[in-house]
């Protein structure tokens, strides 16, 4: 594809505009892991509130896409996390930890994550 192409070679510009267009095309899997490289592009370039909007739209606009969804809403937590806003990041992970549950890679990412935040990390 021409936006992962584009994308590994550092042209974030260039596959955000093929993920776009490519975006017509896709069933709804197809849709969410398009909108996830785009925030993930966006992060590439320092876009952290552009970043942020493009993964919360994953699991707001395609719910239904359970990995995508969580693994975005895990990005979105750790773009919040590392801008120092622990009360954004928080529900975040909580959200993944609570729908993916521990036993889960995801999940258990989540539930670390938690841990590791000051204040209320814990249960």
């Amino acid at each position: 594809m021409l936006g992962t192409y584009n994308q590994a070679l550092g042209r974030f510009d260039r596959a955000i505009m093929a993920y776009r267009s490519a975006e017509l095309l896709q069933e709804r899997e197809g849709k969410a892991r398009l909108h996830f490289w785009i925030g993930d592009c966006l992060e590439a370039q320092g876009k952290r509130e552009e970043a942020l909007a493009a993964f919360l739209k994953v699991p707001y606009l395609y719910g239904d896409q359970g990995l995508w969804g969580a693994t975005a809403t895990l990005r979105a937590a750790a773009l919040c996390e590392a801008a120092g806003d622990l009360d954004q990041a928080r529900p975040l992970y909580e959200k993944v930890r609570a729908e993916q549950g521990e036993a889960s890679e995801l999940g258990r990412a989540a539930a670390e994550a938690l841990q590791r935040l000051p204040g209320r990390g814990e249960r």
